[in-house]
């Protein structure tokens, strides 16, 4: 254990090295500027409606999703004042997913990396397949 000397002394160090790194990525860092120029003649390709909104869900985030008890009143209240939202699903395990209109698509497993769980893979079909999710 450090006494109260080399403890304060460690600290001084520490603090010293901090503010060196510092002064050092200012010096280096200041001339560096990001231009973003806006041609307003430009046409727009695409408008997004004054009440877009949308929420992600991260894709690892539904493997429990039948946990979730979707009936509860609060819980309905929460989404009910987001409406009318759109439901975007996310993160690395969405390159995953697979969409299908028709419902005819066959899931497999296959495409799961190694070491993803079978549960989760499972989990993810058993989410898509149920097609009224109250939100």
């Amino acid at each position: 254990m450090l006494s109260n000397k080399r403890l304060v002394a460690v600290c001084a160090i520490a603090f010293c090295c901090n503010i060196a790194g510092l002064v050092f990525f200012v010096k280096y860092n200041v001339g560096d500027r990001c231009y973003a120029t806006i041609d307003e003649h430009h046409v727009v390709a695409a408008m997004i409606p004054d009440d877009f909104l949308s929420f992600g869900i991260d894709a690892s985030e539904i493997q429990n999703y039948d946990q979730v008890d979707f009936g509860k009143h609060k819980l309905r209240k929460l989404a009910r004042a987001l409406a009318p939202a759109r439901l975007r699903l996310g993160g690395t395990m969405s390159e995953r997913l697979i969409f299908s209109k028709d419902d005819t698509t066959t899931v497999s497993c296959e495409h799961c990396p190694f070491n993803t769980t079978k549960s989760f893979c499972h989990a993810i079909k058993r989410l898509f397949k149920h097609k009224f999710l109250p939100f």
